[in-house]
């Protein structure tokens, strides 16, 4: 009796100092969030936050999070994800960010009003967010009205030509003359392009263009 008693307590022993299981380093797994992110392995940074205790995730990855969710097709999860990030926007990074993604998951599932509203945001945050101007305009050239998307087109295209990189005003001009061939804006984007670039042909073809509308 008294030799099975010492052996149960040696197994008790050996239970207990048995090395336990080891949650997931934070600090490691957000490396690995922020090196699939870059890459654009989107499903992968959805795996890898998914494997996160809850109290370690924080503001820095739900970003990339969301756009994750976006890319691969759920953007309603996305939406749900940032929203609950914006419930303490003191506490986010760069909360501009998040309204804009918020802004592109809003319009992928239809609901034009909230993205809107999430670009807006997002620029009263920081007016020369650029991604949010193209974001506002591209929702208004899909509802219609091309007047309000080409301004901000427009609006977009003065802060590549001050802040770079300007060959995303050259973009944006090509696309505000294929939605709106008849209005100057365009023209006078691409005219500035091609003279900024010695493309001089190029530039006086557009500056008619431009004069004649």
């Amino acid at each position: 009796m008294k030799n099975l008693l010492i052996f149960s307590l040696v197994l008790l022993l050996a239970s207990c100092t048995k090395t336990q299981p080891t949650a997931p380093d934070p600090t490691d797994l957000r490396e690995q969030i922020a090196d699939a992110y870059q890459k654009g392995q989107w499903e992968k940074v959805i795996q890898l936050t998914d494997s996160l205790v809850k109290d370690s995730f924080y503001a820095d990855l739900t970003l990339a999070y969301a756009q994750s969710l976006r890319e691969c097709g759920m953007p309603t999860r996305s939406i749900n994800v940032v929203k609950k990030e914006l419930e303490n926007p003191e506490e986010s990074t760069k909360p501009e960010y998040l309204y804009n993604e918020l802004g592109l998951s809003s319009s992928l599932i239809g609901d034009y009003d909230a993205a809107i509203k999430a670009y807006n945001k997002a620029l009263e945050l920081n007016p020369k967010y650029v991604r949010s101007l193209v974001g506002l305009a591209d929702v208004y050239e899909t509802q219609g009205d091309i007047s309000k998307a080409l301004d901000y087109y427009n609006q977009a295209c003065e802060i590549f030509f001050i802040e770079g990189p300007e060959d995303q005003a050259y973009y944006l001009g090509h696309r505000m003359i294929k939605i709106a061939p008849d209005d100057n804006r365009g023209w006078h984007i691409l005219y500035r392009c091609y003279r900024n670039d010695g493309n001089e042909e190029d530039a006086i073809y557009c500056l008619k263009k431009y004069q004649s509308l």
